[in-house]
C-alpha cells in the first residue's frame, strides 16, 4: 500500500483518536480510555529532575498524523509537570544503530538546553536493548532507564518465529521485503526526520533468543539471576565507569510488563498478538514475551493482567480491557518513583 493510499485511514484513525463531545456533564473520548486531567492534587506529581525520553521498540514511530506510539503518554507526563522527548529512530534495526540514533538525539537536545544534565529513559520493547547500550556505552548520559513490556533477560518469541522464516530463500525474500516497506512507510509517514536506514533481519534477530542472550553477555548490567519477579530495591542501580574520563555514573534501573494477548475484540492488534499464543508455555506472556523476559533491575510488576505488549504503551488509541489498569496512571506513576528517586 502506497503512503498516498494510507492517508485516508490514518486520517480517519486520527480524527477518532482527538474526537470527543460533551452531553450535559458527561465529557466522552470514543473508543479511548485516557484521563489527561490531572488526577492528584499534586501540581508537579511527575516533574521528575531529569527530562524523561520514550523510546519506541521495532516497526516504531514518534507520531503518524496525530497518533502516538506512546499514545497519549508525553502528554499524562506533561500536565503533572514533566519534560517529555520523543525521539524518531530506525523502525527496523540493530540496537547498535538505534542506539547512536538515540545518542545523537540526546546531545543535540543538551546542546539546546544546556540545563539539561542527563535523561530518564522510559523504553518499550526493542527500545529497552537500544536504551541499555547507551547506558553502557555514554553512561553519562543516562540518570535512569525503564523498560515496560522490555526485551531484557530473554528474547522475543515473535522475532523467532520470524527469523525462522530467513532459513529459506523464499522466505527470506519475503519477509525483508515485507518488513523493509514498513520500516520505509514507518519512516515517510512519522513526523520525524525521513531517511533512517531499515534493515528487518538484523533487527529481528537482536530480539530474538540467540540475539538477546549475546547482547547480555556483551551488556549484562541490570539483568538479575532469576525470574522471581520480586522488586528487589538493591538491584535498581547500577555504576558504569567512563572509560575516556574514568568517572563513575550511576544509572538507576527498573521495568514492568503484562501478561495477557485478547485483551480487546476491537483492537486489531490483537490479532497480531494471537499468532504466537500456542508457542509459550503457559499463559504467562504478553503475546511477545513471557513475564521472565522483561525483568530488569528493579521489577516493578511483571503481570500488570489483563495487558498485553501493546496495550503497554496505550496502543491501539487506548483500547485496552476495561479491568486493566490504565497506562497512563502507570507511566504517572512511575515518574513520580523517579522524581522522588532524584531522578
Amino acid at each position: 500500500m502506497s503512503p498516498i493510499r494510507c492517508l485516508p485511514l490514518f486520517f480517519v484513525l486520527s480524527l477518532i483518536a482527538s474526537c470527543g463531545f460533551e452531553f450535559g456533564p458527561l465529557k466522552v473520548d470514543i473508543g479511548t480510555n485516557y484521563v489527561i486531567d490531572q488526577p492528584v492534587d499534586d501540581p508537579d506529581y511527575t516533574q521528575t529532575k531529569h527530562p524523561i525520553v520514550l523510546v519506541h521498540g521495532l516497526n516504531g514511530f514518534d507520531s503518524i498524523f496525530g497518533l502516538d506510539y506512546f499514545h497519549h503518554v508525553p502528554k499524562a507526563l506533561e500536565v503533572g509537570g514533566a519534560t517529555v522527548f520523543v525521539p524518531k529512530m530506525s523502525s527496523l534495526n540493530t540496537h547498535e544503530v538505534r542506539g547512536e540514533q538515540l545518542i545523537a538525539f540526546l546531545e543535540d537536545q543538551k546542546a539546546i538546553d544546556t540545563s539539561i544534565e542527563k535523561f530518564n529513559l522510559i523504553a518499550h520493547s526493542h527500545g529497552a536493548q537500544t536504551s541499555r547500550y547507551i547506558a553502557a556505552v555514554r553512561p553519562d548520559l543516562i540518570a535512569s532507564i525503564s523498560t515496560v513490556g522490555g526485551v531484557n533477560k530473554l528474547g522475543s518469541e515473535k522475532a523467532a518465529v520470524i527469523t525462522e522464516a530467513y532459513q529459506s530463500i523464499w522466505g527470506t525474500a519475503l519477509v525483508e521485503v515485507l518488513f523493509a516497506m514498513m520500516g520505509f512507510l514507518m519512516d515517510n509517514l512519522s513526523a520525524g526526520p525521513a531517511g533512517m536506514p531499515q534493515y528487518p533481519r538484523g533487527a529481528f534477530e537482536t530480539v530474538n533468543y540467540e540475539g538477546t542472550e549475546e547482547f547480555n553477555k556483551r551488556f549484562p548490567a541490570g539483568i538479575p539471576d532469576d525470574c522471581d519477579g520480586v522488586a528487589k530495591e538493591e538491584e535498581r542501580k547500577v555504576v558504569f565507569k567512563d572509560e575516556e574520563t574514568g568517572e563513575d555514573h550511576e544509572v538507576y534501573f527498573y521495568s514492568w510488563g503484562g501478561i495477557g494477548v485478547l485483551t480487546n475484540k476491537l483492537d486489531p492488534l490483537d490479532k497480531i498478538l494471537k499468532v504466537t499464543m500456542d508457542r509459550f508455555p503457559d499463559d504467562q506472556n504478553d503475546g511477545t514475551l513471557s513475564r521472565c523476559a522483561t525483568h530488569l533491575g528493579m521489577v516493578i510488576k511483571d503481570d500488570y493482567s489483563p495487558m498485553n505488549h501493546t496495550d503497554l504503551t496505550n496502543q491501539a488509541l487506548g483500547l485496552i480491557h476495561p479491568n486493566a489498569p490504565n497506562p497512563l496512571t502507570l507511566y504517572r506513576m512511575h515518574a513520580n518513583r523517579m522524581k522522588e528517586a532524584g531522578l
